[in-house]
């Protein structure tokens, strides 16, 4: 059961990976980006948590989700992370670099 619906769903270097990036974005401005290739580091998904800054998005690793993209993932994992990212607490403006 999927409980989650990316607001992007787009090909990524299809010349040369064939993979898809999904991103998903929450109202607490967090989001995920899941990376489904064949080139990525473990076989399975790969999950980085993003902030989102209107249109635009940038990695982050200071959450309590995970400190690093994680590889290797299923669609359940996946759906898990995404369900502790949708939780997390709203960012401060202040964190902006």
């Amino acid at each position: 059961m999927v409980r989650h619906t990316p607001v992007l769903d787009r090909s990524i270097y299809p010349q040369v990976m064939a993979g898809t990036q999904d991103l998903y974005r929450f109202d607490n401005g967090y989001g995920a980006s899941v990376v489904d290739n064949p080139w990525t580091f473990r076989e399975g998904l790969e999950l980085a948590v993003i902030k989102w800054d209107g249109a635009n998005f940038e990695l982050v690793y200071d959450t309590p989700v995970t400190n690093d993209v994680i590889n290797g993932l299923t669609k359940d994992q996946v759906d898990d992370l995404l369900d502790d990212i949708e939780k997390l607490e709203k960012p401060n403006d202040s964190d902006k670099g």
